[in-house]
């Protein structure tokens, strides 16, 4: 689950996704410009956000997802074809430690860096949320994709 909340945010954030059945560029923009539309008005709505908070909101909040996306994307491409639960030896398993420690603390200061813009920008109240209504976010994104997919054709390539 947390594997497709992934790869459904890396869709509509950067719009790179390859389609496994290619529509018309038109509306594949079109879809891809419709749920981003969604997840600003959902975010919108369970904030509770005025429209200058909003417009604070979203360019601090698409910096944060942006750079820890990048920074989860590093990790994954160093360790991705390996087994790391019985193929790595023990100083490669220290490394992936090690590794797996850094992303956890980059990810802690992304968070406290937005926190610190975002509390100003929304208010601390507003700010506590956030991270609650970003899974529900994700979660309503993911189920229009999944209803609009019909089950019958992939709308990504995973």
């Amino acid at each position: 689950m947390k594997k497709l909340i992934l790869i459904l945010s890396i869709f509509i954030f950067s719009g790179m996704a390859e389609a496994a059945i290619a529509p018309p560029d038109s509306a594949r923009k079109a879809r891809i410009e419709a749920l981003k539309k969604k997840r600003r008005d959902l975010y919108t709505q369970k904030l509770d956000l005025t429209p200058a908070q909003a417009d604070k909101f979203f360019p601090i909040w698409d910096d944060y997802e942006l750079q820890l996306r990048e920074a989860k994307k590093t990790f994954k491409r160093k360790w991705e074809g390996k087994d790391t639960e019985n193929g790595l030896s023990e100083e490669e398993s220290a490394q992936y430690l090690r590794d797996a420690m850094k992303l956890r603390e980059t990810e802690m200061n992304l968070m406290k860096v937005a926190t610190e813009k975002l509390i100003p920008a929304i208010t601390a109240k507003k700010t506590l949320k956030v991270k609650k209504v970003q899974r529900e976010v994700q979660r309503e994104l993911v189920a229009e994709v999944r209803k609009n997919r019909g089950g019958k054709q992939r709308l990504f390539d995973y």
